[in-house]
């Protein structure tokens, strides 16, 4: 085997009885197959309480807000120095250099 050979996802959680992963477990091994089926089920009840960041419903956490807001701040304040440089201005740091 190799990575040539993917054969895709082997859960699915918009229909966890047709995972892939439980294919002829069943017929096999009742108890694994539901056990198994109990599984991915909790998943899908995981996913639904706190979907993934590339499903509806997302909500970061309280600490990637605050650096997003930190990292949003600090690229306002880089525009408007690139633009100050730009038009020849010179409008220092005023949280460290007020001006007079």
């Amino acid at each position: 085997m190799g990575h040539a050979t993917n054969t895709g996802p082997l859960v699915c959680f918009e229909r966890p009885e047709r995972s892939p992963c439980l294919a002829g477990l069943e017929a096999k091994d009742p108890d694994a197959y539901h056990a198994a089926l109990a599984i991915i089920e909790e998943g899908v009840r995981t996913l639904e309480a706190r979907p993934r960041a590339d499903m509806e419903g997302f909500v970061p956490a309280e600490e990637h807000l605050q650096k997003q807001q930190r990292y949003e701040t600090r690229r306002e304040i880089e525009m408007r120095n690139r633009a100050a440089i730009r038009a020849g201005e010179n409008i220092g740091d005023p949280a460290c250099c007020p001006q007079p």
